[in-house]
């Protein structure tokens, strides 16, 4: 079973004369041409259906689109789908509030609940009333569409950047609020799309973290629109790889521009092509052919689990503010250096030290219990922020705990502080997938461990426990006087090695590469 997707974005519908109504049946042939027979046609849309919101331009588009979908599936035995998203023109400020710029004006957190949210998006109800009567759910901030393809599922995730649009914006204002989003396994499906219709740029740098994590967390492939240029290219990092399609406008209401993108999947889903389309005066002439290989998002590939937004966006809080003239906030991300660490036996009697000054990850990595030891202002909390984030992307399911977590040696009480501790930082849903996982998918890192308030014995109860249960166990100290909780606790009691790391003060070299 074949998937193709006909990206169109910026159609700018206004009346019966727009020069896209006359070109509607060079549309159509131009994607039928493109497209296999006997497949499933996605007709994806990423914002500014309309011109100015208004119930007659959706009517106007319902009817071009139904022309189009008609014809493909008349001409191509094609089952033709629909998902669309809202832009910044889907909104009609004529019918604006003054309640609404106020609430606007005062969205400065990235805390806003569904109330605030529907409230605000009010000028976009001729839009809703439109997807909705095209069988695609209007409300949220991230709502879903699935589609099912033979024994395949495909997911497409059409974000609402435009809830908050105004009549005249300005890059870096947009906030998607985190609280909403909806939660993806991506493992479920063949493909999963987000589609939205501004970039990232358009986002509030103070809070488009979260949206930009969820978004390389899960999608294999975005769809954009709004900025009315042409691209396509494979999005990558350390533990993500997304393919980005930016659509150019169908429809330029001050020049002759009108292109799309189609997207052929094979069946295998093993490759796709990549079809762009650009109007030359009397047809929509095929001006280009990309053959790329299909693959899912390297992070979604490897993680069964991914931490919640909040518990990212912790994670990456450096603590304090910091002013920098290229960021309005910085975060523990953007300036963070791995420190050097101190290699020791706790158990030799001459303490030779070994200096471990890269690949910290790795050296760690291969340990099933790691003692970190660092003072106050030793970067202790950051390295162990950082070092749950990189154990996120891996095959396992990482938790973030503090010694004051623990508050009893009971194992019952343990094993709560760590069930509340998986629940905040995942997911209610989740938590017998968490304690059904084997021993080795499973790592904590603790932070403060010196802080539970428990006596030396029923500290290494608490040990003990961890050991038990975790596969890795990363523990962080203040001082040295906490090894000896280390050295009662039975499951450690027997090592002939027991190996701890101290973090270094940062040398020249470090601060200049922090720099």
């Amino acid at each position: 079973m074949s998937l193709s997707i006909i990206h169109f974005s910026d159609i700018h519908i206004s009346n019966i004369d727009d020069k896209i109504i006359s070109r509607v049946d060079k549309i159509k042939s131009a994607c039928a041409s493109a497209l296999p027979c006997d497949g499933d046609v996605v007709i994806a849309v990423s914002g500014d259906i309309a011109n100015a919101g208004k119930a007659r331009e959706y009517e106007l588009a319902k009817s071009m689109f139904d022309n189009i979908a008609s014809y493909i599936q008349d001409q191509k035995s094609s089952h033709v789908h629909f998902v669309f998203v809202p832009g910044n023109h889907d909104c009609d400020f004529s019918e604006e509030k003054s309640i609404r710029t106020t609430l606007v004006e005062s969205a400065h957190t990235g805390h806003i609940d569904e109330k605030y949210f529907l409230q605000v998006a009010e000028v976009q109800d001729n839009y809703c009333k439109f997807a909705a009567s095209c069988d695609i759910d209007p409300i949220g901030v991230l709502p879903k569409k699935e589609i099912t393809l033979g024994t395949d599922k495909i997911l497409f995730l059409p974000g609402n950047t435009a809830w908050m649009s105004v009549l005249h914006e300005n890059p870096g204002k947009i906030i998607m609020p985190h609280q909403q989003f909806t939660k993806v396994n991506p493992r479920e499906y063949k493909i999963v799309f987000y589609m939205y219709h501004h970039p990232d740029n358009w986002l509030n740098p103070n809070y488009k973290n979260g949206f930009v994590s969820h978004v390389r967390n899960n999608a294999d492939i975005i769809l954009v629109g709004h900025e009315h240029e042409r691209d396509s290219y494979e999005k990558s990092g350390e533990s993500f790889s997304v393919f980005c399609n930016h659509g150019k406008e169908l429809q330029d209401r001050s020049s002759d521009d009108s292109a799309f993108t189609v997207l052929n999947f094979d069946a295998s889903f093993q490759n796709f092509d990549v079809i762009d389309y650009s109007w030359d005066g009397s047809k929509y002439d095929r001006i280009s052919t990309q053959s790329r290989q299909y693959h899912k998002n390297r992070a979604s590939a490897q993680n069964v689990y991914t931490p919640n937004v909040e518990v990212l966006e912790y994670a990456d809080d450096m603590g304090m503010t910091i002013n920098h003239f290229s960021k309005e906030e910085v975060r523990l991300s953007d300036i963070y250096v791995w420190p050097e660490l101190s290699k020791c036996d706790y158990h030799s009697e001459s303490h030779v030290t070994t200096k471990i000054r890269s690949n910290i990850e790795s050296e760690l990595s291969g340990n099933v219990l790691n003692i970190i030891i660092g003072s106050s202002s030793s970067g202790k909390s950051a390295l162990a922020k950082t070092l749950f984030v990189s154990e996120s992307r891996k095959d396992t399911c990482c938790i973030l705990l503090s010694g004051r977590d623990f508050s009893s040696s009971d194992e019952a009480k343990i094993k709560d502080a760590i069930e509340k501790g998986f629940v905040n930082q995942y997911s209610v849903e989740s938590l017998e997938d968490f304690n059904q996982l084997p021993k080795e998918n499973r790592c904590v890192i603790i932070d403060d461990f010196d802080l539970i308030s428990l006596a030396q014995k029923r500290r290494s109860t608490v040990l003990d426990y961890l050991c038990g249960f975790f596969g890795k166990v990363t523990i962080f100290l203040s001082s040295y006087l906490e090894i000896p909780t280390f050295l009662t606790a039975k499951s450690l009691s027997s090592l002939t090695q027991l190996i701890y790391y101290d973090i270094l003060p940062l040398g020249n070299r470090k601060r200049k590469e922090m720099i």
